[in-house]
């Protein structure tokens, strides 16, 4: 039904009216906390060319997990049309190594004794280090942060920072102070403790590089792109928080929102009235009597349709995107010119309408429709009785409407 270019000849005037428009990026922040379960969005609708970041607050990274679950529905209606529109516009180090750092200070050398030396200053750091995040995991038991929190955690990861640079230097001088390698066997001893420390060393900087990164999330929030989607899309996110250590969901966030047309249009759907006659028919079959033929196809049976429902005009919920014209100082109030569908078969029927705009969100139209009327002939073309017919066909056909409705988005 939306091919047929009949229908744009009465929107030509809307080329006359030039109205800019640009997509841009939509943020939704989510400010975490134990009242989450209520939360609303700061908008309910976004243009499908609008770029949606969710952006996540308070929210304990540290120890809890955060998934996204985002799908769409499609209103059907609005697509079609919007279509229509187109076409117009926890470590703790191991202390193993104290008693093989002792030096034997009757055989080494002092080039050992500088090795022993920077081995036991990087330990330190090491078990520093662990010390600090073995404290941090014992905090923060809610899965929102308060703002103190936050600033907190803002310090340790400052700490942190420094200290990850600072064992980076004295493993490095550790190293230069190991012996050359296969000399005698201190110096193959010096090698071996050296790579055993720094497998600790790898284990406690993986662990505060994790730190890092969950408590800059934690900090700055986790920001989560939503994929785009059509225009006509309803957008519904579930954020839910579990614990790290298992799949136990510790608490959610739900909201949706509406993806609009690129095009300045209003969406408002309500009840029409129109002169296009409403007719349905029942299929019926008959068998012939005393074993006569159907002369069409040979069988011993002939298919009627009996016509339940013969109205001269319809009746029916119907959807419209429209195009305003806003009334400088009336913002409660325009005028609108637009395309709409019935609901109950999209597509199937046309309104062409003017639309006048009052009270905010209430919707008077009035217009012309098209759609297929069904009909019954007989073979030769003429009815063949009130209600039974042999052949039914479909013929487009005109008539004007009236409509009430109520703007949505």
């Amino acid at each position: 039904m939306f091919y047929r270019p009949v229908f744009f000849l009465t929107l030509l005037g809307m080329a006359l009216t030039v109205h800019p428009w640009a997509n841009a990026q939509k943020t939704i922040p989510v400010p975490w906390d134990d009242t989450m379960a209520d939360y609303q969005p700061p908008f309910d609708a976004v243009s499908e060319e609008d770029v949606v970041v969710i952006h996540v607050t308070h929210f304990n990274f540290l120890r809890f997990n955060l998934e996204a679950d985002i799908n769409t529905e499609q209103v059907v209606a609005y697509r079609e049309l919007n279509d229509l529109w187109g076409q117009v516009f926890g470590f703790d180090i191991a202390k193993q190594l104290t008693d093989q750092l002792k030096p034997n200070s009757n055989q080494l050398a002092p080039q050992v004794d500088l090795f022993f030396k920077a081995m036991a200053e990087w330990r330190e750091k090491l078990e520093t280090q662990s010390e600090v995040l073995t404290e941090q995991n014992k905090k923060y038991p809610n899965i929102f942060l308060t703002v103190g929190e936050v600033a907190e955690i803002a310090k340790v990861v400052d700490k942190i920072s420094t200290g990850l640079a600072e064992m980076a230097k004295v493993k490095q001088a550790a190293w230069k102070q190991t012996l050359p390698p296969a000399t005698n066997q201190e110096s193959l001893s010096a090698h071996v403790l050296f790579f055993l420390q720094a497998e600790l060393h790898n284990d406690v900087t993986a662990q505060m590089e994790e730190f890092i990164r969950l408590g800059t999330m934690c900090i700055r929030g986790k920001r989560i792109p939503v994929p785009k989607v059509r225009a006509g899309s309803l957008v519904n996110v579930v954020l839910k928080g579990k614990a790290l250590d298992s799949s136990d969901e510790i608490a959610r966030v739900e909201f949706s929102y509406f993806v609009k047309s690129k095009f300045p249009l209003i969406f408002h759907v309500g009840y029409a009235y129109s002169k296009l006659a409403d007719v349905e028919f029942d299929q019926l079959q008959t068998l012939l009597a005393d074993g006569g033929e159907n002369p069409f196809n040979g069988s011993s049976e002939i298919t009627l349709y009996n016509r339940i429902k013969d109205e001269e005009a319809s009746q029916e919920m119907t959807a419209f995107l429209s195009y305003e014209f806003p009334q400088e100082g009336k913002p409660n109030q325009a005028f609108m010119l637009g395309v709409g569908t019935d609901l109950e078969d999209v597509g199937s029927k046309i309104y062409v309408a003017g639309s006048y705009r009052f009270k905010k969100r209430w919707v008077v139209s009035i217009g012309g429709v098209t759609g297929d009327v069904v009909q019954g002939v007989d073979e030769q073309g003429n009815e063949t009785g009130p209600d039974l017919f042999q052949t039914i066909e479909k013929a487009e056909e005109w008539g004007g409407f009236a409509a009430i409705s109520l703007t949505l988005f």
